[in-house]
């Protein structure tokens, strides 16, 4: 399963600067995030251990990363901007 997922999101965001479309950043993040939630409901019905906090804290770092830099870019799909009231 984890070589699958990495050759997936390896593709997908290699996929969106060579088409133009960094939307596909949203995408691995989505893929991430989900991988993150999944994760984090083993390590509550399992229990604690450090590998798999330390993959959680990976994933949930880079879903982070990915939407900042869809945010950079332009596209601005991802986390909205606060609003000053």
């Amino acid at each position: 399963m984890i070589g699958r997922s990495f050759v997936a999101n390896f593709g997908l965001l290699a996929f969106g600067p060579l088409t133009g479309q960094i939307i596909w950043y949203l995408a691995v993040a989505g893929f991430m995030g989900v991988i993150g939630v999944i994760r984090a409901f083993g390590i509550l019905i399992d229990g604690y251990h450090k590998a798999l906090l330390v993959r959680l804290i990976a994933e949930v770092t880079f879903t982070l990363v990915l939407v900042v830099a869809d945010n950079k870019t332009g596209t601005g799909r991802g986390i909205p901007a606060a609003k000053s009231l």
